[in-house]
């Protein structure tokens, strides 16, 4: 795996909830609209569940600020 960029960290996000059409696209936009870059995932279908879990790319600060916040992808 490659190293962070200077001044960038990596960290993880996980989620798991119901499954639906967009919500890669949602999670995707959230992350990339807060300064960060997802790196890398995995994700699966759990019969009607959504996991997955994605390594992110971005300043400390911006991923500290990231981790406080919730993401709030409720079902449209």
């Amino acid at each position: 795996m490659s190293q962070p960029a200077s001044g960038e960290a990596y960290a993880a996000l996980c989620g798991l909830g119901p499954d639906r059409p967009g919500l890669v696209a949602a999670v995707s936009a959230f992350v990339t609209e807060r300064g960060a870059n997802v790196v890398d995932s995995r994700m699966a279908v759990l019969g009607a569940e959504f996991g997955t879990l994605l390594l992110i790319a971005g300043s400390e600060a911006k991923l500290t600020a990231l981790q406080g916040e919730p993401v709030g992808l409720q079902a449209e």
